[in-house]
């Protein structure tokens, strides 16, 4: 299974009045948050116990890091981030992000953050 997964997602309809883009469709997402990050902004340095997140890229450029923490010795990975990028991280899953420009990006995640939900399945670690 692959536990963290990069998609180039592209319009499926553009015509003088703009675009229209599916992100997601029928994965149980409670919660959607939308983030801006100044240049140089550090996000994230925490992986979900349960959950799985997905981060979508509106606007700018950013730096993505993760790293498996159930395959032991896997290194920390890194890979730039453009708008239309969808990143899909499996639970226990460290990432991180830094933003190289002031960069804006939807976070969605399959547990709410009512209720401390989403507090208690995040874990914080230093990956970057």
């Amino acid at each position: 299974m692959e536990r963290t997964k990069i998609l180039h997602l592209q319009p499926i309809f553009a015509d003088e009045r703009g675009e229209i883009w599916d992100i997601l469709e029928s994965l149980g997402i409670k919660h959607i948050g939308m983030i801006s990050s100044k240049k140089g902004a550090k996000r994230a340095n925490h992986y979900h116990e349960k959950s799985t997140q997905y981060t979508f890229i509106i606007n700018g450029k950013a730096e993505w890091y993760t790293k498996d923490l159930d395959a032991p010795g896997a290194p920390v990975e890194k890979t730039i981030l453009n708008p239309g990028d969808l990143t899909i991280v499996a639970p226990r899953v460290a990432h991180a992000l830094i933003a190289l420009e002031d960069t804006l990006f939807l976070d969605f995640t399959d547990i709410s953050r009512e209720d401390e939900g989403y507090e208690q399945d995040t874990k914080r670690v230093q990956i970057v």
